[in-house]
């Protein structure tokens, strides 16, 4: 039987590491939209840790920031998204935007 060199040995660790890395698949997005009092809506989509908002055309990738009273933000430069139980507000600006918005499931 062969003995393998060094740099044959690290090849084949490296194609064994790469080959499970290749097998290991990216979480699956979750999508929800929802609607605003006023008609309006958006659409949240989380994946893993990351949280990302379509609103307006536009769309935004956020981060977890924690709310007032035990809650949980999503925040980015000028874009902040609050839950308060069943409802959520969407601030653009520092200002209010939409509020009273429910998923539509």
């Amino acid at each position: 039987m062969r003995q393998m060199t060094g740099s044959r040995r690290l090849a084949w660790t490296l194609v064994l590491a790469l080959s499970g890395c290749a097998s290991l698949s990216a979480p699956e997005a979750l999508t929800t939209e929802y609607v605003c009092a006023n008609g309006s809506g958006f659409r949240l989509e989380t994946a893993g840790d990351a949280t990302a908002i379509e609103i307006s055309g536009m769309r935004f990738r956020l981060r977890e920031q924690p709310g007032i009273g035990g809650e949980t933000d999503y925040v980015c430069d000028m874009l902040k998204l609050s839950r308060n139980r069943d409802t959520m507000r969407v601030e653009m600006d520092g200002r209010p935007y939409l509020d009273q918005c429910r998923s539509t499931r």
